[in-house]
């Protein structure tokens, strides 16, 4: 990594670690009078702890995802603290499984928000992600054919994740074909 790619990455954890620090991280970066002064600075200790709950949720993502197979589909509910879904799951769908569908999801509240990525190009997950909250209430969802997310209300989620996955699996199986 590049030397202004890891201040990219302190001032990313740092946000991922509390949404609420955009002004100090501003501040930081505004002080700094060189790439170093940013990533050895006080956000340091927010990056540190980032990266190691994202180290300690791929090694929970090996033990403990759900696989479904005939969907193609791994998925694992997080529960951590901090913004790190959308980033965990594309570490996730670059270097730990190309072939399958990612879902990662984690509940706030009355709300669930979930990501999902694909690598191998094969499932458009923004039409998945559209199809699966069609005609739910307070749900949106969109993104990229290899990369979407969403959120829906929490009573809903059994429905979209069953949606997400007869889709996936109607889509490995024409794929099959």
């Amino acid at each position: 990594t590049s030397l202004f790619g890891k201040v990219g990455l302190t001032i990313s954890d740092a946000l991922a670690y509390e949404t609420t620090f955009d002004e100090r991280v501003f501040q930081t970066v505004l002080a700094a009078h060189t790439p170093a002064d940013v990533i050895q600075s006080p956000l340091k200790q927010y990056h540190d702890a980032i990266q190691n709950e994202i180290n300690k949720w791929i090694a929970l993502f090996k033990e403990k995802a759900d696989h479904f197979p005939q969907a193609h589909l791994k998925s694992l509910e997080l529960n951590t603290p901090y913004h790190i879904r959308s980033t965990l799951n594309t570490i996730l769908s670059f270097t730990h499984d190309k072939l399958n569908t990612i879902l990662l999801y984690q509940r706030r509240d009355n709300v669930v928000n979930f990501s999902t990525r694909n690598q191998s190009g094969t499932v458009p997950l923004n039409d998945v992600l559209r199809e699966a909250i069609a005609d739910l209430p307070d749900s949106e969802g969109g993104g990229h054919p290899k990369a979407a997310g969403g959120h829906c209300n929490a009573k809903d989620w059994p429905i979209v994740k069953q949606r997400i996955t007869d889709q996936l699996r109607a889509y490995a199986k024409k794929n099959a074909q």
